[in-house]
């Protein structure tokens, strides 16, 4: 058996919650699609120190 624990008096009522631990829709969406794009963002990064070591 899985206990998910929350401390309920931090959500508004209604909100809508994802995640383990839990946190509201819109935060859990948009950390997902930084998660997903994670790749790319490393490669960007990557790329913007070698032009900035290369100066």
């Amino acid at each position: 058996m899985k206990f998910i624990a929350a401390q309920i008096s931090d959500f508004l009522y209604g909100e809508v919650l994802q995640g383990s631990p839990s946190f509201g829709y819109n935060d859990y969406f948009t950390s997902y699609v930084h998660f997903k794009n994670l790749p790319k963002i490393v490669s960007e990064i990557e790329e913007i120190k070698k032009t900035l070591n290369n100066k």
